[in-house]
């Protein structure tokens, strides 16, 4: 199953580009996991509305309205692979050791906050950070992320166009 992955959209208005690019870049993936500082609720409203279904997380920067509705982890399992789904918080250097520690028996964990794409295995488990929507801070640009969960667990790095 192949999962788009987007964090820190940090958007409160003008979605419309940023959904087009995401149909560029995410293509056919039927699912979507949002890793947290959306800011506004109108931004999975938009995500929806293209058909999508959406699975997120709240992050720090979420306004009290996104906190309401979303929680600040989630567990679940798809395609016999257990995975987590978190913003993550503090400083970038040691973020994920703390997101480690939220979840147990857990495959794939998935998170933002720091604005830095990451993929790598630490303990047995996979870490998957798709980078910042925004861009900013993000040494690549705005980027998203395509995340492949099978028998194997494979992940990439998108850089929005656009």
């Amino acid at each position: 199953m192949k999962i788009g992955v987007i964090s820190d959209t940090h958007l409160r208005s003008g979605f419309d580009p940023l959904v087009e690019s995401l149909k560029r870049a995410l293509g056919e993936v039927e699912l979507i996991f949002h890793c947290g500082d959306w800011v506004s609720l109108e931004l999975l409203e938009a995500l929806q509305r293209h058909g999508w279904k959406v699975v997120g997380v709240s992050g720090n920067m979420d306004s009290p309205e996104v906190s309401r509705v979303l929680p600040q982890r989630r567990e679940m399992e798809l395609e016999g692979k257990r995975l987590g789904l978190v913003h993550g918080w503090g400083a970038p250097h040691g973020i994920e050791g703390r997101v480690m520690g939220l979840f147990h028996g857990i495959d794939v964990i998935i998170f933002g906050h720091t604005h830095s794409p990451f993929w790598g295995k630490r303990e047995g488990v996979w870490l998957f950070n798709p980078g910042a929507a925004c861009g900013w801070g993000n040494p690549r640009g705005r980027t998203v992320g395509i995340l492949d969960v099978g028998e194997e667990v494979k992940a990439q790095v998108i850089v929005l166009e656009g």
